[in-house]
């Protein structure tokens, strides 16, 4: 049965030295060959210390006698020292225990100062480490953070126009919360668009699906307005404003494009986004059929089907 003789923590260079020295005293003590144990003791300190204080690392040892040898244990490693067959009858292992761990914790007030210093150094090392870990750790979260953003702007970006496709669309409407503030839903319809991609091609009817979204993307408040495309020749804008901004942005839209039929309908107070929709589509409708090329309100036509009824 193992006997634990001696465990100590190998802190600072000083350390090993006394370490030696109460190896040697066990070695002795129990009949051992010294001249065996020096021979092992270089190697032993040669590991210990590369593993240890070399490393900035603190180490447990622990000097045990185990089937007739005496051995030295540090975490997952270990170092036999020597045999010795024939252990005198007069020696109380547990003794020598008591008297080799006496020895180990006398230390002078140097070597505790020294092995202060050197703790605090460690700790500051680690300390300095695990900030650096953790910036290095940030910095690799916000590059894939800045990944992600690429891809789900591409995920939601109109390939032929770079405005907001149908996706962004949807999700935004669906995320919007009807206390949010005033918003309106401007729809904008090419007029004549499948006449011209059949008459010039559809190259040229790319080019002018272009231009619209230049247009619309200069027109709208930028950082608060979002422009989409959402079909072949259909656009959409959320103003978060009223009605009022949402007929202003027609207008210039239209000013600039020529020929452009547009629906605006702001949003009423407990409205659901489909019964909104269908309102600002109904606007746009209302437009082509006065004949295109104009901005119609959601908010006339309720009035004018006020006075009707």
């Amino acid at each position: 049965m193992p006997v634990r003789l001696l465990t100590v923590t190998v802190v600072v260079e000083p350390d090993l030295q006394r370490l030696a020295a109460l190896v040697l005293d066990a070695a002795t003590a129990l009949g051992g060959n010294t001249f065996e144990v020096t021979s092992r003791l270089n190697m032993l300190l040669a590991r210990l210390r590369e593993q240890g204080p070399a490393a900035g690392h603190f180490l447990q040892v622990t000097l045990q006698w185990e089937a007739e040898r005496l051995v030295v244990d540090w975490g997952v490693s270990s170092m036999v020292l020597c045999a010795v067959t024939q252990v005198s009858p007069k020696l109380d292992l547990k003794v020598l225990s008591e008297q080799l761990t006496a020895a180990s914790e006398s230390a002078s007030p140097a070597l505790l100062m020294q092995r202060y210093a050197e703790i605090r150094r460690q700790l500051e090392d680690s300390r300095a480490k695990a900030a650096q870990e953790v910036a290095d750790l940030e910095l690799v979260l916000e590059h894939k953070k800045q990944d992600l953003e690429v891809v789900l702007r591409k995920a939601e970006t109109d390939a032929l126009t770079g405005l907001l496709n149908r996706r962004a669309y949807e999700e935004r409407l669906d995320a919007l919360v009807p206390s949010t503030g005033p918003v309106s839903l401007v729809f904008f319809d090419l007029d004549h668009f499948k006449e011209i991609n059949d008459r010039e091609g559809h190259p040229a009817g790319d080019v002018y699906l272009r231009h619209m979204a230049d247009v619309l993307s200069r027109s709208i408040r930028e950082g608060e307005d979002r422009a989409f495309r959402i079909g072949g020749d259909e656009f959409a804008v959320l103003v978060f404003s009223d009605e009022a901004v949402g007929s202003r942005l027609g207008h210039t839209v239209l000013k600039e494009m020529g020929s452009v039929s547009v629906g605006v309908a702001e949003r009423l107070p407990g409205e659901d986004v489909a019964a909104w929709i269908a309102r600002a589509d109904a606007a746009l409708y209302a437009a082509k059929h006065a004949g295109r090329g104009r901005v119609r309100l959601a908010s006339e036509d309720a009035a004018a089907h006020k006075v009707t009824s």
